[in-house]
């Protein structure tokens, strides 16, 4: 697999001494169990010190420029990468042809109708509650910038209807008003206006 940039010197770069440290000790020791890469995104689950708990989960999103963004799901927060993601990075460099290719999520969801994707997202939901949390805060936003962009269309579109006051001209010699139209605007013609 070819990330940009990436090499032993630039995760070292990244990573304390001691989580490289480590992370190399994770590599050898083959706690890097899979890795999957879909487009730009690297997906990998590596085993933590104990083995009762779940794997971390390590993504690392790459473009053109190099790594972009590297997360593990591990509570490390001393800066710099994990030892997780440290180790993934490495088995990449030293293991490139351990790496599983699948399609992008977008290609993925490419061919599924509005149903599939409806009873999709409501069985990912029931069984992770925090995903219904994360589906209710992208909902409201989305309706919100749909909301101000329809509020914005409605501004730029809707012509003015401004109701006007008539009771200041009835004591004039102006011709009476009997309906507004845009040409009730007095001419200029020398120093006074006329109708």
């Amino acid at each position: 697999m070819n990330i940009p940039g990436l090499s032993e010197g630039s995760i070292h770069q990244q990573a304390a001494a001691e989580s490289f440290r480590r992370g190399q000790e994770y590599y050898r020791g083959g706690a890097v169990i899979s890795l999957v890469r879909r487009g730009d995104v690297l997906q990998a689950e590596v085993e933590g010190s104990h083995a009762s708990r779940e794997p971390y989960r390590v993504r690392v999103a790459f473009d053109p420029g190099g790594i972009a963004e590297a997360t593990c799901s591990c509570p490390y927060t001393w800066g710099g990468w994990c030892k997780h993601v440290v180790a993934v990075l490495l088995a990449c460099l030293r293991d490139p042809g351990e790496i599983e290719w699948g399609p992008a999520l977008d290609e993925l969801l490419a061919d599924l109708n509005r149903e599939q994707l409806r009873d999709l997202v409501l069985g990912l939901a029931a069984h992770d509650p925090d995903l219904v949390d994360e589906i209710e805060n992208r909902v409201a936003l989305l309706r919100a910038a749909a909301d101000e962009a329809r509020n914005a269309g409605m501004a730029a579109h809707t012509p003015r209807r401004t109701t006007v006051d008539r009771s200041p001209y009835a004591a004039t010699s102006l011709p009476s008003f009997t309906r507004w139209t845009a040409c009730a605007v007095p001419k200029r013609t020398g120093r006074s206006a006329a109708w």
